[in-house]
């Protein structure tokens, strides 16, 4: 009977942790380790760690300086024992059956990733994620295309399993401040050779209202972590059949970064347009989007700007996180 390793990165979460710990213990199949990593929070966290662990022998606490989500996570996988790894958000919760449904199908498809849908709760509003019902097993090329692509599920950590062996020695980033969980699952995605989707929301990704975190403007060190992070995967995929996915993706936080250069630095956002343009002359993007986005960006920059500070007035939020 598979063991999970269940790691929760806690950073000042006292309000949640209760929620979160509860919808563990409950679940249907028991047998995890859950591994709490109190990254120097300084409220209540620390002593409710401690207090859980005292309560339920399953529980192991770490207690660290505060060095961010992805040392956290390190310092997990280094004392996780489990035959599969979960990763946790402190401040989301499970349905009771999660892991039941994520363990089944790895042991009838002798899988190296399961993963299912999620609900994207803010407030009382709850947005299920598709949650087709349908269970689609992937092989390695289409699961990348996926992931890379932005298709079909979630590239965030939090709604996996992954066999433990897979990760081997395998460590989070800890110098990125974004997309470090897509750099990751990159790596163990493209290492995967059968996956399994699971298309029911099992997950709640919980929005809270009052957490500036959720909703404040990426700064520019994280978008610079995200065009660092998609120009990994670009240069590995480019002698691929996935080059083109991996070219618009590049392009599109590129785009981003090149927005907030125009504000400070005219120079930096030159370099960003010609990058820009360079991908698209190599014909490395596949969508209509991002091929007018490089075009325009390149002839008619004040166009590009204004066409896109219209646009960002009435799009609507992405639920998909």
């Amino acid at each position: 009977m598979n063991k999970i390793s269940v790691i929760i990165p806690v950073y000042n979460s006292e309000k949640f942790l209760d929620a979160c710990i509860a919808s563990i213990v409950k679940q249907t199949y028991q047998n995890f380790e859950i591994i709490l990593v109190d990254d120097g929070s300084t409220d209540d966290s620390p002593s409710l760690c401690d207090q859980y662990a005292a309560q339920d022998k399953r529980i192991k606490v770490i207690h660290q300086d505060n060095q961010g989500v992805s040392a956290a996570r390190n310092n997990g996988l280094d004392l996780a024992t489990g035959d599969l790894v979960s990763f946790i958000d402190s401040d989301d919760t499970l349905d009771e059956d999660m892991y039941e449904l994520l363990v089944k199908l790895f042991e009838e498809n002798h899988a190296d990733i399961t993963h299912c849908g999620y609900k994207h709760i803010v407030g009382d509003e709850v947005r299920l994620v598709h949650d087709t019902h349908e269970i689609i097993v992937q092989q390695h090329d289409e699961a990348l295309r996926c992931l890379v692509g932005g298709q079909l599920f979630a590239g965030g950590l939090w709604n996996k399993l992954y066999k433990r062996t897979l990760i081997g020695n395998l460590k989070f980033r800890v110098d990125l401040k974004n997309n470090e969980d897509i750099l990751f699952n990159f790596e163990l995605f493209r290492k995967a050779k059968t996956s399994v989707f699971a298309d029911y929301a099992k997950y709640n990704y919980i929005a809270h209202i009052n957490s500036s975190a959720c909703f404040v403007t990426p700064n520019e060190k994280k978008i610079q972590d995200s065009c660092q992070v998609n120009r990994y995967i670009y240069q590995e995929l480019r002698g691929s059949l996935l080059k083109q996915i991996a070219g618009e993706r590049y392009v599109r936080s590129l785009s981003i970064y090149y927005r907030l250069c125009m504000k400070n630095s005219k120079v930096e956002a030159k370099k960003i347009a010609d990058e820009i343009w360079e991908i698209f002359k190599s014909g490395n993007i596949c969508g209509n989007n991002m091929k007018i986005t490089a075009v325009l960006i390149h002839i008619c920059p004040w166009i590009y700007r204004f066409s896109y500070s219209v646009y960002n007035r009435i799009r609507k939020p992405n639920w998909e996180v």
